[in-house]
């Protein structure tokens, strides 16, 4: 394509705002009402706030992203993001991501949740969670207002918050310091051996064990007798 005069200068201008788009690190954007969002080969981290989006398409470089508030049913994996916020969407499932530590998908539609190989913090409250598998890394759990009835042993979780779940049992957890367990189903629970802090209020447990290093622990509203 060949330009003259005038027009050779509004083509280079537009040939370098385009590369000035195309090579940037950071966007943001708000209450935009964008549906989909393209391909940045070098964006490093994305803010797109309470826009319309329904569509995000895997970012090569991408490693932090908030996207609360928007429309997406889908995010696909991202193969170097470390943090991402994707809370108030209508997610209906999460795929495995390689390098995630943190997420935060609280008020979505999930039903299920993978094992993440390096997570170690996630926020999946307020979803319709019915199981949860065990996570290698994770230590902070915040479960609470989901739909499980079981829980399975996670060997690097100190910190929990299932209450308003349905939960009937609840195992030993080896390194667990912190419990909400409020408004489940339990009852029995068993001695934790690190727990400082746990709240069963709101439970059907008919007794307690001693707990060794518990500091403080509320069973109020059970049937706890003796």
């Amino acid at each position: 394509y060949k330009v003259k005069g005038s027009e050779s200068w509004n083509f280079a201008k537009i040939l370098i705002l385009y590369k000035k788009q195309y090579d940037k690190k950071k966007i943001e954007m708000y209450e935009s009402k964008i549906t989909s969002f393209p391909i940045y080969p070098n964006m490093e981290s994305c803010y797109l706030l309470y826009c319309k989006l329904t569509y995000f398409p895997v970012q090569p470089k991408m490693i932090y992203c908030r996207l609360i508030g928007n429309k997406l049913t889908y995010f696909p994996v991202q193969p170097k993001m470390i943090s991402c916020f994707l809370n108030n969407n209508n997610l209906t499932s999460f795929f495995v991501q390689p390098e995630m530590k943190a997420c935060y998908l609280d008020n979505n539609k999930l039903t299920t949740f993978p094992a993440q190989p390096v997570m170690e913090y996630c926020d999946l409250s307020q979803n319709n969670l019915i199981e949860f598998p065990v996570q290698p890394k994770m230590k902070y759990y915040k479960l609470n207002n989901n739909d499980l009835t079981t829980f399975l042993v996670q060997p690097m979780m100190e910190y929990c918050d299932l209450s308003n779940n349905s939960l009937t049992t609840f195992p030993i957890q080896p390194i667990m310091e912190y419990c909400d367990l409020s408004n489940n189903s339990l009852t029995t629970f068993p001695i934790q051996p690190k727990m400082t802090y746990c709240n069963l209020s709101v439970n059907n447990l008919t007794s307690f064990p001693i707990q060794p290093k518990m500091t403080y622990c509320d069973v109020s509203y059970n049937n706890i007798t003796d």
